[in-house]
């Protein structure tokens, strides 16, 4: 048995030369090298100037790490893949840790609601898979959150 062709949507390249590192899917863009730097413009005064690992969504910036704290990372392996890996694994985690926070956050709300009658609870009720979304599991999470959007129903509205 053959394992699977990995299918992403976009573009995705990898690239690395001796001061630089690369991944690109799609418009999240990962670099580390020479061309991205802290303090981001620097003076010829600046002597504290190092290299960084940037993360772009497009041409917005989200990311901007020191070559030091990467090195911190990747156990002072100082080759472009591996600091570039590091950055990686920073956002990754970071990203994470966003997502459980948001996670957390939504489940108390759902239930702030449902205790406070906001939503019917006899939507839920009639319907358990409605209920398990709503409180965030079978990956229901994207729905708790539409359901706790601004815009959504309370009793009186349906």
């Amino acid at each position: 048995m053959t394992p699977e062709e990995p299918k992403l949507d976009g573009e995705v390249r990898v690239y690395e030369a001796s001061d630089y590192a690369g991944l690109i899917i799609g418009d999240l863009k990962f670099y580390f090298g020479y061309e991205e730097t802290i303090p981001d413009n620097p003076n010829d005064d600046d002597i504290e100037t190092e290299w960084a690992f940037v993360v772009k969504d497009g041409d917005q910036e989200i990311m901007r790490l020191p070559q030091s704290s990467l090195e911190k990372i990747a156990k002072d392996d100082d080759s472009m893949a591996q600091l570039l890996l590091a950055g990686i694994a920073y956002y990754i985690v970071k990203q994470n840790e966003a997502l459980s926070l948001a996670r957390q956050e939504g489940r108390e709300k759902m239930a702030e609601l449902l205790d406070e009658e906001k939503l019917l609870p006899e939507m839920a009720i009639n319907n358990p898979d409605v209920f398990n979304r709503m409180l965030g599991f079978n990956d229901g999470i994207d729905k708790a959150i539409e359901l706790l959007s601004p815009q959504a129903p309370n009793k009186e509205e349906l």
